[in-house]
């Protein structure tokens, strides 16, 4: 049986390999506030959750199957819950079977995979009820297919034969088995043998017939143990396919568990934003041959979930842009748009809901972030030559069709030596189809893309403070400005200057 929860083809595999400068996203956007509110605790669903968000896709297709699974999910968080937690008792149940023993023969192999089968039986017709509970409201591809799999698999006819088969197997009488001697009397051919019910007649009257047999001597060890290596030849076929029984039912288990765990996160992230009075949205990923970014009500929602919700919302219109440069007065909400444009297009294409009223933008093949760092006093090199390294490793890796994400990228040296540095280096990566986000103070570098009066560039201001001199922390469309609006500032703390 397969799951695809994630991937209307493929498993998900919760421990694939993360792509280089993982950490860097991580960091920049504060993205472990986003894990821990979506694991409520749980490191499964932190685990899957960080996979997925780091390892998103750049197909539309795909990622609509997983928002159509989403929507499902979120119309019926009860049963995903109970699906969850069912193939969680499940695993459960199949590791305390473990115990001390170390289950190297066929004999303890087979006794163990049955009862671990018996279990798991138990489990898979908990599955199945939900679905036929719950599973006529569920509309999505991936659900239909699950709850239709467990209907045809688990059938009532299917659990039958598993009951009778393990009652065959747990025979109290003794292993049966048929062995062709060889030439030199050595076993070959050992077959386990079914043994027939007897009725009390029967057990009478073989008590009366005599039968060629030997019983071996309670101190003698060692015929005790050649009788138990004969039955272990004999368990040893019934072993290894009971044994495979029960991996391939929990290896269902596994990636039920481990798929299901990324909606559950999605859940939990929900009902957090939820309390918190925020809306969120299924985005509409575009394909990657044409820059598109718009959105409205957009939010920082690794912000919010730090301030408890009080947070600014701004729309953006990018259409068609290459490069977005965001400039204006320090604490004007910047960089905090840039992260929620950045967590934005990772959490869409990953499948999941984005922190906004409504949001659009094409898939990326791969999202870097280049922000300003703190000061490292254990640095052997400069900020700047730092900043130069980590973008010589950016551009080693990136690819025509990704993002980068700047935060006053090379601010560390003087005005005309950053913004040259940034020319070059904006230019030469839109030029080849990279988009990039670039908050700046750089004056020089702002004004000398605006006097270009590039087609392909959107230019975004941080808004004056008002009256009281308090920021708006929203950006609009404007031109580059030479002024951080200290002036305001100074009146407002000195009052007006003579």
């Amino acid at each position: 049986m397969k799951v695809h929860l994630m991937h209307p083809e493929a498993a998900f595999d919760a421990y694939a390999e993360l792509p280089p400068m993982a950490d860097a996203l991580l960091t920049d956007l504060e993205l472990q506030t986003l894990l821990d509110a979506m694991a409520g605790g749980d490191p499964m669903i932190e685990q899957v959750a960080r996979t997925a968000l780091l390892n998103g896709v750049a197909d539309p297709a795909l990622i609509a199957y997983r928002q159509a699974a989403l929507r499902d999910c979120l119309a019926q968080p009860d049963a995903i819950r109970q699906l969850y937690g069912i193939a969680s008792a499940a695993l459960h149940d199949e590791h305390k079977q473990w115990g001390l023993s170390s289950y190297t023969s066929a004999h303890s192999i087979l006794s163990r995979s049955l009862t671990v089968i018996e279990l798991l039986v138990r489990r898979l017709r908990q599955l199945r009820e939900v679905g036929e509970r719950a599973g006529v409201a569920f509309y999505s591809e991936a659900f239909t297919d699950l709850f239709a799999t467990l209907a045809r698999k688990c059938s009532d006819e299917y659990f039958n034969q598993v009951a009778e088969v393990t009652a065959l197997l747990q025979d109290k009488r003794g292993t049966l088995a048929a062995v062709r001697l060889d030439a030199g009397n050595r076993g070959q051919d050992y077959l386990l043998l079914q043994a027939l019910p007897q009725s009390w007649r029967d057990r009478v009257t073989a008590l009366r017939r005599h039968h060629p047999s030997f019983q071996i001597s309670d101190r003698d060890e060692a015929g005790a143990r050649a009788v138990a290596e004969l039955a272990d030849r004999s368990l040893d076929p019934a072993a290894n396919a009971t044994a495979q029984a029960a991996q391939h039912v929990l290896s269902f288990m596994r990636s039920l568990q481990t798929e299901l765990a990324f909606y559950v996160g999605c859940l939990n992230l929900q009902e957090r934003l939820t309390e918190l009075g925020l809306s969120t949205y299924l985005p509409r990923p575009r394909e990657r041959t044409h820059h598109t970014l718009a959105a409205t009500d957009l939010y920082d929602v690794c912000l919010a979930l730090h301030s408890r919700g009080s947070v600014v919302a701004n729309d953006i219109k990018a259409p068609g842009g290459a490069l977005v440069l965001m400039t204006g007065t320090n604490r004007g909400g910047k960089s905090t748009l840039l992260r929620a444009i950045g967590l934005a297009q990772l959490m869409m294409q990953c499948g999941m809901f984005v922190g906004a009223a409504s949001f659009t933008a094409n898939v990326r093949s791969g999202i870097f972030t280049h922000f300003k760092r703190p000061e490292d006093p254990s640095m052997h090199v400069g900020k700047l030559a730092e900043e130069l390294e980590r973008m010589h490793n950016i551009v080693k890796l990136i690819t025509p069709d990704s993002m980068l994400l700047c935060n006053e990228s090379f601010a560390s040296t003087n005005e005309r030596e950053g913004s040259e540095i940034s020319r070059q280096l904006v230019t030469a990566l839109i030029d080849s189809g990279v988009k990039v986000l670039f908050v700046t103070h750089l004056y020089e570098l702002a004004h000398g893309f605006y006097d270009e009066q590039r087609p392909d560039t959107v230019f975004l201001r941080a808004t004056p403070p008002d009256a009281n001199g308090e920021p708006t922390f929203k950006l609009a469309p404007g031109e580059p400005e030479p002024t951080s609006h200290g002036l305001l500032a100074y009146e407002r703390v000195f009052g007006a200057v003579a």
